[in-house]
């Protein structure tokens, strides 16, 4: 095979490989933000795990001032008896 045929294969592979080189440098930038992404939201679940956690251990009395103790919705009035979400008794 001479030389000149031989670049011309290979120019011509190049040629074609490139919209797949292409999408697989995207794909492969999806994946990564993604990743990020979740980290991002596990982090957060985290969180809102240990401050749900935090307003079941406070005492009912401090619960019932701010949040139910079982859904973490606000309790909007103080002389509610149920939350307004879940049905919870607060008193």
């Amino acid at each position: 095979m001479r030389a000149d045929e031989k670049r011309r294969l290979i120019a011509e592979r190049d040629r074609r490989l490139t919209p797949y080189d292409t999408v697989k440098l995207q794909v492969d930038d999806l994946l990564v933000k993604t990743d990020g992404a979740k980290a991002l939201f596990d982090d957060f679940i985290e969180i809102a795990k240990a401050e749900l956690q935090a307003q079941k251990s406070a005492s009912p009395e401090e619960a019932s001032a701010n949040f139910c103790p079982e859904c973490g919705q606000t309790v909007m009035d103080q002389s509610d008896k149920f939350c307004r979400k879940c049905g919870h008794r607060l008193k």
